[in-house]
C-alpha cells in the first residue's frame, strides 16, 4: 500500500509535527494497480528492533505502524494526535505522534518524530526525513545515500512472477571471502524458513 500524506493548506514544505492541537492530513492510495506496484526498502533499526523501511518520496511525513510500534521494548513519548483522511467518504484514521523515535541507518543515528497509524508496512520514511538527511536515491544499483553514506536498498514488486522476500542472514563462518566472478557455498542462518531458493547479494564492502 502506498500512502500520500498531504497537509491541509499545503505550502510545499513538510508539515511540522510539533503539535499542540489536533491536526488533519490526507491519506490517499495511489492509482497504481497493486499488481504493478514496486516498493523500495532499506534496513533500519528502530529503538533497537530491526526492520525494513519503505522509501516513499510521496509521503509528506514519516510513519511507523502501530502494531510494530507496540512491539518496541522502549516506546517513545506520544506528544499529540492527527487525523488521517482517506480518499473515500467518511474514511478517517486517528493516529498518534511519537516523539524522537530512534532510527539507526548505516552508521547514522537519527531521532525523528513519526506518525503512528495502523498500516501494512512497519515503517515509511517520507520526504520530511529524506530531504533533511539529503537523500540521494540511485535506482541503477538500488542504493541510497544518506548524509553522504551509501546504504543498500531492495526493490520489490507485487507481481506474482517477480515477488521477492527479504531475509536476515547470518553466515556461520565469521570471515567469508568471495573473490570477484566466483561463487562459494556457505552455511547460513535465516530468521525464517524460505519459500524457495534464495540469492545473497553482498555489498561492496
Amino acid at each position: 500500500m502506498y500512502l500520500d500524506l498531504t497537509h491541509l493548506g499545503d505550502t510545499g514544505r513538510p508539515p511540522t509535527l510539533s503539535l499542540d492541537e489536533q491536526t488533519e492530513v490526507n491519506l490517499c492510495k495511489t492509482n497504481i494497480p497493486d499488481s504493478d506496484a514496486k516498493t523500495l526498502y532499506i534496513p533500519v533499526v528502530v529503538n533497537s528492533k530491526k526492520t525494513f523501511g519503505v522509501i516513499d518520496t510521496a509521503a509528506q511525513v514519516s510513519v511507523i505502524c502501530k502494531t510494530f510500534f507496540d512491539q518496541l521494548t522502549y516506546k517513545p513519548k506520544i506528544k499529540g494526535n492527527i487525523v488521517l483522511k482517506g480518499a473515500g467518504a467518511c474514511s478517517e484514521i486517528n493516529a498518534e505522534i511519537a516523539e524522537n523515535v530512534n532510527l539507526d541507518i548505516g552508521s547514522s543515528t537519527v531521532k525523528w518524530d513519526m506518525v503512528v497509524p495502523e498500516i501494512t508496512d512497519n515503517l515509511i520514511l517520507g520526504i520530511d526525513f529524506l530531504e533533511t538527511l539529503k537523500a540521494i536515491i540511485n535506482l541503477t544499483d538500488y542504493s541510497i545515500k544518506l548524509k553522504g553514506e551509501k546504504v543498500p536498498s531492495f526493490m520489490t514488486s507485487n507481481r506474482q512472477d517477480q515477488q521477492m522476500k527479504i531475509y536476515r542472514i547470518k553466515i556461520k563462518k565469521k570471515k567469508t571471502v568471495i573473490p570477484p566472478g566466483s561463487s562459494k557455498v556457505a552455511i547460513v542462518e535465516l530468521d525464517k524458513k524460505p519459500m524457495n531458493g534464495i540469492v545473497i547479494q553482498p555489498t561492496n564492502s
